[in-house]
């Protein structure tokens, strides 16, 4: 069992208490090959691995494709929270949460707080600011998505006004729709700190 200390002797940063298992470290050859990591995926002639436990593999049309997601939200999964999937289509790959995909185009959210909606066959894809995952609570859920002709905004207190939308970017953010013209003001975030995790 990995001990915080040996965490804090690794220079990594200590993972929460809830945070989700970790798979082990593994190594695989194929057809000569030797790659080690984690969720590793193998096909008749090549192996890849992600490059952290939070990270995925998948063969898709007897090709390989691995994804890790963004150092902030690595640091902030806990075991209660959705895994993040993997789509193919139109041999494009995406991997990650609330993946969607149109006639035209998909994608996944970077982080379970995400969000991925379509407008007239655009995929669009939103992730609250790292700072504001950093600082976690409830409120990372309540975000919406909101389009209209064709565009589209995630976030918060969103608001369309003449073919426009516009979201704030945190839950007590505010916007206003006003002779047409679109504002949102959000308050600052605290900075992100691990030194005391």
């Amino acid at each position: 069992m990995v001990t915080v200390l040996a965490v804090l002797a690794l220079g990594q940063t200590p993972a929460f208490v809830n945070a989700a298992p970790v798979p082990p470290l593994e190594c695989r050859v194929t057809s000569g090959q030797q790659v080690c990591g984690y969720a590793c995926a193998a096909t008749s002639s090549d192996v890849s691995c992600a490059k952290t436990p939070q990270g995925l593999c998948r063969v898709f049309d007897a090709t390989i494709f691995c994804w890790d997601p963004p150092e902030e939200v690595r640091l902030h999964l806990t075991a209660d929270l959705p895994a993040p999937t993997c789509i193919a289509k139109f041999g494009r790959r995406a991997c990650g949460w609330a993946c969607t995909s149109s006639s035209e185009e998909l994608g996944c959210a970077k982080s379970p707080w995400g969000k991925c909606t379509t407008a007239y066959g655009n995929v669009i894809c939103w992730d609250p600011p790292d700072a504001l995952i950093h600082q976690g609570g409830e409120a990372l859920f309540s975000s919406s998505c909101v389009t209209t002709q064709g565009v589209g905004a995630c976030g918060w207190d969103c608001k369309t006004s003449f073919g426009r939308v516009a979201c704030a970017q945190t839950p007590a953010g505010k916007c206003s729709a006003f002779q047409g013209r679109l504002d949102c003001f959000d308050p600052p975030l605290a900075p992100i700190t691990h030194a005391s995790r």
